[in-house]
């Protein structure tokens, strides 16, 4: 596959940075928000998503799918991922998640749903869904 490749990855001590394999320039580290509000919200999405007579509705999903940017990209690490993708091109993002310990369980959240909030001057967007992105 032509273009960059990006792996974003949450370590056992809970600080998530991202690293672009071409050259190895790196985000800054910040740590992953898995506690607290969030966490339970999580949690409860996972849940509801098992739920088979429930008709989600898009604001839902984009709800689940923001919370997910939050817990996973500080703002840091978003800013530096997202000028890697202002680069152009085709990017691989992959998101890497510790064997075991306390940050092992974000390995089973359904991050197909990870969606990118809106902000000013630019529309939000669900990364598994972008033409632009593998995610993996």
């Amino acid at each position: 596959m032509d273009g960059q490749r990006i792996a974003v990855t949450v370590h056992q001590d809970g600080r998530v940075s991202a690293r672009r394999a071409e050259d190895d320039a790196q985000s800054p580290d910040d740590a992953v928000c898995w506690s607290g509000l969030d966490r339970t919200l999580v949690q409860l999405f996972e849940r509801w998503l098992t739920l088979r007579d429930r008709a989600w509705e898009e604001d839902e999903i984009r709800a689940f799918g923001d919370l997910l940017h939050r817990c996973v990209f500080p703002e840091n690490v978003w800013s530096w991922v997202e000028r890697q993708l202002d680069r152009g091109g085709t990017t691989r993002l992959s998101l890497t998640f510790p064997a075991d310990g306390h940050y092992a369980r974000l390995a089973a959240v359904p991050w197909e749903y990870l969606h990118v909030p809106d902000r000013p001057g630019r529309a939000g967007r669900y990364l598994a869904a972008a033409p632009d992105i593998v995610l993996s």
